[in-house]
This record gives C-alpha cells, sequence and structure tokens, in this order.
C-alpha cells in the first residue's frame, strides 16, 4: 500500500467546496490495459468510488512465444503475433483491438441494413482514413453501443489470443 501508485480524482474540479464530491454516487470507471489497446471501458473496467479510499491491486501475467512459432498456422496455434493479421484502425494486432474493429463493423452493419440510419461512428472510437466521417448524434450513440453489444459469439471468432501480451488482473477495495 505505502509503494503504489496515488491517484487523486476530482470530480467537480470547478467548484470551490470543502471536499470535491458532495454525494456518494456510482463512481469513475478505470481501465487498466495495454498503451497499444484502444481503452473500451464497457467491456474491462471497475468502479473506483468517489469520497473513499480505493486500494487497487494489479497482478501481471506476461505471455511470451518464441518467434519459432511463427511457421505453425495461427488457428493450430491458437495465436496471433502483434505483425500478423492488419486490422483497418490499428497498426498492430491485439485480440481486444481486433473485437473493436469487428464490434464496430457489426454495429455499422445492422444500422445501416437493419435500421437503415446513417453508417455514424461514436465521436471517441477510432474512424479509418477511407470512411466518411459521420460522428453519431447522443441517440445514435446509444443505439451504436447497444449493437456493439449485442454481436453473436460466432461473429468475432476471427480474433485469437495475442502470442506475445501482459494480462492483467486488478482488484478494488
Amino acid at each position: 500500500r505505502n509503494k503504489g501508485l496515488t491517484v487523486i480524482l476530482d470530480a467537480h474540479s470547478n467548484q470551490l467546496a470543502a471536499s470535491s464530491v458532495s454525494q456518494d454516487f456510482d463512481g469513475f470507471l478505470v481501465m487498466v490495459g495495454s498503451k497499444l489497446e484502444f481503452p473500451l471501458t464497457m467491456s474491462r473496467s471497475f468502479l473506483v468510488r468517489p469520497g473513499h479510499n480505493n486500494f487497487v491491486s494489479l497482478r501481471a501475467k506476461d505471455i511470451r512465444s518464441d518467434d519459432e512459432i511463427k511457421n505453425v498456422p495461427p488457428a493450430t496455434r491458437e495465436c496471433y503475433f502483434e505483425d500478423e493479421l492488419e486490422l483497418k484502425l490499428h497498426g498492430k494486432y491485439s485480440q481486444a483491438n481486433c473485437y473493436l474493429e469487428c464490434s464496430i463493423e457489426y454495429a455499422h452493419h445492422r444500422l445501416t441494413g437493419v435500421h437503415g440510419r446513417n453508417a455514424c461512428t461514436p465521436w471517441n472510437f477510432p474512424i479509418a482514413d477511407e470512411e466518411p466521417r459521420i460522428l453519431c448524434d447522443p441517440w445514435d450513440n446509444v443505439v451504436f453501443l447497444d449493437e456493439m453489444a449485442s454481436v453473436p459469439s460466432d461473429r468475432c471468432s476471427h480474433c485469437l489470443p495475442d502470442c506475445t501480451r501482459t494480462a492483467f488482473e486488478t482488484t478494488a477495495t
């Protein structure tokens, strides 16, 4: 506890008050992950409660694969190296980025094909250079995120785990 990182979150930094939080609401979403992955908080996040001391413990597991296994097909070894599968929105492969791209494509397909809406993208999501930059309004954003959350389990089965990665496990008290 005495050798960790201390972070102070102030939800009301624009107000002058004895404390920064005047009520007990759900909290702040926090995510711990790789710097190469898009920070998609709806999939791997936890709450830090305001007005409380929150202790977050981290455990990291390093998974390393030798380059010699690159001659084994990805389907057989059940993983991809970061330079093996080209993604549209990200320079390097990660399973999380693959899932993100797959779910964005699914939501675009559902919104344009089924709902007859614009192929918009939430403002905070990556957009490919060749795509038109239509940002979702707040109502379309909610529908878009609902569609992303409803991707069938077999739709993104091509997104294999990373052959080399650091897996983080977090616990908050």
